[in-house]
């Protein structure tokens, strides 16, 4: 992630480095909400701001919230306004490691080799130095989150023992990890989401996302941006 990268949409610029630091932050990013692919409500901006704000630090990123908050969503919303490529998985209690580093497979009959290896979800963003989104971490077994420990570490390392390597990947810069998880104890789709050691815990810059309730402020005025952002101005007007 370069901090002193620009972004120019519709004639607005973005100074990353300064982004969450200047008053004037909520109308830039206003601005750039008719060619976003996200409703940006003061809400949704406001998480935008802490997570723009964590990334000045190579930490990886947890956001924590009810399930159907936005967490995915805020994350993909960030790599649209800042132009990143952004790669994701879900995480389920049957996930291995091979989900994230890779594994050897068998080939087509085009390939001369009749196995070959194929790189996991993290190890394809490491190689395209892009980001890369776990979905529901604390879904996955105790292995799964034991192989991110390097992974996790700042700056981060992945050798590909499973392939046999011995040799770290070389650094990439703009590599960054980014996970969500729904609070301990909630029923997910009929599985119970665990909760994780507080060593894991402390490898991340955490951020909590509230749902947005009948408490929370301003909520007609991001009911009503919602609503907009799903009919359109005319039809929002109608109703």
């Amino acid at each position: 992630f370069n901090a002193e990268f620009r972004l120019e949409v519709e004639h607005a610029t973005f100074d990353v480095k300064q982004m969450g630091l200047k008053d004037s932050i909520l109308t830039e990013i206003s601005a750039v909400a008719s060619v976003c692919p996200f409703v940006l409500t003061e809400h949704a901006t406001h998480c935008i701001i802490r997570v723009l704000k964590c990334l000045r630090t190579p930490t990886p990123i947890l956001i924590d919230g009810d399930e159907g908050c936005g967490k995915s969503a805020l994350v993909r919303a960030v790599a649209f306004l800042t132009q990143c490529k952004l790669e994701s998985c879900s995480l389920t209690p049957e996930a291995d490691p091979s989900l994230l580093i890779g594994q050897y497979l068998p080939t087509d009959g085009n390939n001369a080799n009749p196995i070959d290896w194929f790189d996991g979800t993290v190890t394809a963003a490491h190689k395209s130095d892009c980001w890369v989104l776990l979905e529901d971490l604390n879904q996955a077994e105790a292995s799964v989150l034991e192989r991110m420990n390097p992974i996790l570490e700042t700056p981060s390392t992945i050798v590909l023992s499973e392939k046999g390597d011995d040799t770290p990947l070389p650094h990439r810069e703009n590599f960054r990890v980014f996970a969500t998880m729904s609070p301990p104890d909630l029923a997910l789709r009929g599985i119970t989401s665990g909760e994780l050691s507080p060593a894991l815990a402390n490898r991340f810059s955490i951020i909590h996302m509230d749902n947005l309730t009948t408490d929370s402020p301003n909520r007609p005025e991001n009911v009503r941006a919602l609503v907009m952002g799903y009919v359109g101005n005319e039809q929002a007007a109608q109703l």
